[in-house]
């Protein structure tokens, strides 16, 4: 987050916190996730092709973070959606998971297609995977408080959401 001293925000608690582990097991899981029917978002490229796939496999498009059971990126993001989702513990997916869903025509397991980029990794000192695991049992930012100020990006309003 950028810095500015001029003035701050305090951002309060995401009612989407509420929604960690939302999706329950059931015929057809991966580890919690129905894969017949996931619900996907993209995040950093846009792909008409890859949206009409989904829908045609039974899955559904959206555009809610809290409804999202995958995001589609090729790598890291500093974007609303993506630390949205990584703060929820949503599957974070390379593109090549629905091509190869549609390889299959079905979904298939999303673990071997989880997103990693060891240059941001090691930029921002975290690893994705483990965070996302952690982000599954308990909130990320649990015991903070967390301030922005003006210039912040994602701006302070979009903060709220993650």
């Amino acid at each position: 987050m950028a810095e500015d001293s001029s003035s701050s925000t305090e951002v309060s608690a995401s009612p989407c916190l509420s929604t960690r582990g939302a999706t329950t097991p059931g015929k057809g899981s991966v580890r919690g996730v129905d894969v017949a029917s996931p619900i996907v978002m993209f995040t950093g490229f846009v792909d008409k092709t890859l949206e009409k796939m989904v829908v045609k496999l039974g899955g559904k498009m959206t555009t809610s973070i809290d409804e999202c059971t995958h995001l589609v990126t090729e790598r890291v993001r500093r974007t609303v959606k993506f630390l949205g989702c990584m703060c929820l513990g949503k599957h974070i997916v390379q593109p090549a998971w629905l091509e190869a869903c549609n390889k299959a025509k079905r979904f298939v397991d999303h673990n071997p297609y989880h997103v990693k980029d060891t240059e941001a990794e090691e930029k921002f000192h975290f690893e994705l995977q483990r965070s996302l695991q952690m982000a599954r049992g308990q909130s990320v930012l649990a015991g903070y408080q967390i301030f922005t100020s003006p210039k912040c990006i994602p701006e302070p309003s979009q903060m709220k959401g993650i």
